[in-house]
């Protein structure tokens, strides 16, 4: 695992793998980790582990590996029997790992105590994830209006492929370790029509898959990366002076003497820094024609490939102000 980690940030940056572990952020990554590294997915341990924190874990299709999934869900909610109906989070694992390595997310974690659903699929194929909402809409107490996606590496970016491809069905979605993609199959006038996909973009400074500035490129190229975040810019209505082109980041990046903007190339409007895992998310923003902000990016200084143990509370924080409107699908946003 240490090798694994190691290999999760850029070639030829001052990266420190034994500072990174060491450090507050590496702290809570490896504690988050460890169920993960010491058993299986159903063991004793692991299911006393989400008993203790008042979540019950079950596993379904376990004896088929492309399409089981997993669900946890409070015991506050499957107690509960007034007739509410709660949020569910798709949770989604990266390439080459199993689902059970979506639980080092801490997204599972989190809901229990701010009462949402977490679904981790094997299948992320946009009917897969069709074909497990439908079971959940079957036999859990979901709110339709209030479904969200999140994940890591091809996680991330099957979260953006479901926001552009289902847009109707999913009100916000937290991608992580990914650039800024729109790589589903609706059109941005589709996905614009009913008011967009709120989205805020979590990636790590020295991501090795995934980071700024997209001039750079990786497993993406500079154009493709550009394109996805110029279709975003319209398919959510943003305010923006001029898309953002290769001239314009080269031109912005180290040069700016606002860290945000300096650190990705982008000139967002609205910029600040947060504190969190020991580090600085180095954030930015584009708001909607109604003053709502429906782009959020977060680079995390010194981050790598991987979660920090704030992302999932982040993203929650930011997911939870929206919905979708049950009858026209028109996203909602009913924060402050």
């Amino acid at each position: 695992m240490y090798d694994h980690m190691a290999a999760m940030a850029l070639e030829d940056c001052d990266f420190d793998i034994d500072a990174y572990v060491n450090s507050e952020m590496g702290e809570g990554v490896m504690e988050l980790l460890a169920n993960v590294i010491l058993y299986q997915e159903m063991d004793d341990e692991v299911i006393e582990y989400w008993t203790n924190l008042g979540i019950q874990k079950d596993l379904y299709n376990e004896e088929d590996d492309e399409s089981k999934f997993a669900v946890y869900t409070p015991v506050e909610i499957l107690n509960d029997d007034s007739g509410s109906k709660w949020p569910v989070v798709f949770c989604l694992h990266g390439g080459g790992n199993p689902i059970y390595a979506a639980e080092a997310y801490r997204f599972a974690q989190l809901g229990a105590t701010e009462n949402y659903i977490t679904v981790m699929p094997e299948d992320c194929s946009i009917e897969g994830i069709e074909e497990v909402l439908d079971f959940l809409k079957e036999n859990y107490p979901v709110d339709e209006t209030r479904v969200y996606s999140t994940g890591l590496s091809a996680g991330g970016n099957k979260s953006y492929e479901l926001a552009s491809s289902v847009p109707e069905l999913f009100a916000a979605v937290t991608p992580c370790g990914q650039p800024v993609l729109f790589n589903g199959s609706a059109s941005v006038e589709d996905v614009s029509a009913i008011g967009g996909v709120a989205i805020y973009n979590l990636v790590g400074q020295y991501d090795a898959f995934s980071h700024y500035p997209f001039t750079v490129s990786g497993w993406l190229t500079s154009e493709e990366k550009i394109e996805g975040f110029n279709k975003w810019l319209e398919a959510n209505n943003l305010v923006y002076e001029e898309e953002l082109t290769a001239e314009k980041i080269e031109s912005l990046y180290g040069n700016s003497d606002d860290v945000v903007i300096s650190n990705t190339g982008v000139d967002f409007p609205t910029t600040y820094t947060i504190e969190a895992d020991g580090t600085e998310f180095w954030t930015g923003e584009y708001e909607n024609q109604d003053g709502v902000n429906t782009l959020r990016v977060s680079l995390v200084k010194g981050g790598i490939h991987w979660v920090t143990a704030s992302y999932a509370e982040l993203s929650w924080n930011y997911m939870k102000n929206f919905s979708r409107d049950p009858e026209t699908k028109q996203l909602v946003y009913s924060g402050e």
